[in-house]
């Protein structure tokens, strides 16, 4: 099962399910949005979001170097240290600004976390262990997006806000104390040469010339656009417009979050019986048809939980189906030894549109037919870059 037996299974595991801490920073806070809005007196709080995800999509670039020259555990001390750190100062913070330097410190340290979780895998289980390892792992992180509103949804009850930070907080420091004094390095050996940047950013000016590697990137940044341009608008839209109570909200998040779970389960039967390339287009169109239902069904009627959550579901398939093949694709065009590169690249690429798109929050959350617009747009843009791929296919 181990490559070395530096570490238990049991401490392994820890310091690879710790970023679980990820996804719980990013939407356990979301039911207390417009709370956080009132606090400070502002009308950016979806800066909250952006900021986070263009902290994730920068580093992304040069953690992945970072832990390879430092190793894993310095790695992992450093950003659960960060994730405490910018937690705390959320918490205690008297002006809007040094909530958003917390949030930035928060995502600078959930990359590492990110990053870590699947160099640790590769590093300390061999293959055939790896990959059960790493579908319970995949399997964490589809669940917790949809877990952490409805934590959120319970604390947003209670009105103080703060206590979803001070959670992330507790929860950093628990597992900093047991990667501190139990986990053992789980490199062999560290790579003194990773911070030689200019190797790594011929290869990034590589990557971005292969014309095919970047469509695949940009059906994804369009993917994750429309993912968070309905996270960052859900709370406006659900509970400021169609007056969902907070723990109505985390319900409705965990019932559209289950196409992810859906999806996540099913996908390798799905790839065998249709094309990768073939499955974008198909989920370009799904997202389309679930915005059209979503626009007509709120203009021709009144708005309701019913006329919102069916067509998101849909929009939520094909959203499950486009992160998971676009990155697959991405990663096939592309040789082993610049995969790490490329994982990066496409991770920056992915989260930056996201960290764009969320600043249109307020504005689809005003009324279901302002988001069903945006994610029109979106589906359109991924049915034409793949239908760019299958004609290119198709050509001698």
């Amino acid at each position: 099962m181990f490559i070395h037996k530096r570490n238990t299974f049991l401490i392994a595991i820890l310091a690879v399910y710790c970023n679980g801490i990820t996804p719980l920073c990013n939407d356990i806070y979301l039911p207390s949005l417009q709370s956080i809005a009132h606090t400070y007196h502002t009308h950016h709080v979806t800066w909250m979001i952006s900021i986070f995800l263009f902290g994730l999509a920068v580093m992304q670039l040069i953690f992945g170097p970072i832990s390879d020259f430092f190793g894993r555990k310095k790695t992992q001390v450093v950003s659960l240290m960060l994730v405490f750190t910018g937690s705390i100062l959320i918490v205690f913070s008297p002006y809007f600004s040094i909530l958003l330097l917390g949030r930035l410190l928060q995502s600078i340290g959930c990359c590492g976390l990110l990053i870590n979780g699947f160099a640790i895998i590769r590093d300390s289980f061999q293959q055939e262990a790896r990959v059960k390892v790493l579908g319970i792992y995949l399997g964490l992180l589809s669940f917790m997006p949809a877990a952490a509103p409805m934590i959120g949804s319970i604390v947003a009850n209670y009105g103080v806000w703060q206590l979803d930070f001070m959670i992330i907080a507790s929860l950093s420091l628990f597992f900093l104390l047991i990667i501190t004094t139990n986990f053992q390095e789980s490199m062999l050996q560290t790579n003194t040469q990773a911070l030689n940047l200019k190797p790594l950013f011929v290869t990034y000016k590589n990557l971005l010339s292969n014309s095919q590697y970047l469509r695949y990137c940009l059906i994804s940044c369009l993917s994750y656009s429309a993912l968070f341009t309905f996270l960052a608008c859900s709370p406006y839209l659900l509970i400021g417009f169609l007056k969902c109570t907070a723990l109505e909200y985390g319900y409705i998040m965990i019932i559209v979050a289950t196409a992810f779970l859906i999806i996540g389960f099913n996908i390798a039967t799905i790839i065998k019986v249709i094309p990768q390339k073939t499955l974008l287009a198909i989920a370009g169109l799904f997202m389309m048809l679930g915005s059209v239902l979503l626009y007509t069904w709120n203009h021709f009627s009144q708005p309701s939980l019913v006329s919102v959550i069916l067509p998101l579901y849909l929009i939520y398939i094909a959203i499950g189906l486009l992160r998971a093949t676009a990155s697959a694709l991405a990663l096939d065009c592309t040789n082993s030894k610049n995969a790490g590169s490329a994982s990066a690249l496409f991770g920056f690429i992915s989260f930056i549109g996201a960290s764009l798109a969320a600043n249109l929050g307020p504005f689809a959350g005003s009324h279901p037919i302002h988001l069903a617009l945006i994610v029109f747009a979106f589906g359109m843009s991924i049915l034409v870059l793949a239908l760019s791929l299958l004609c290119r296919r198709s050509q001698p």
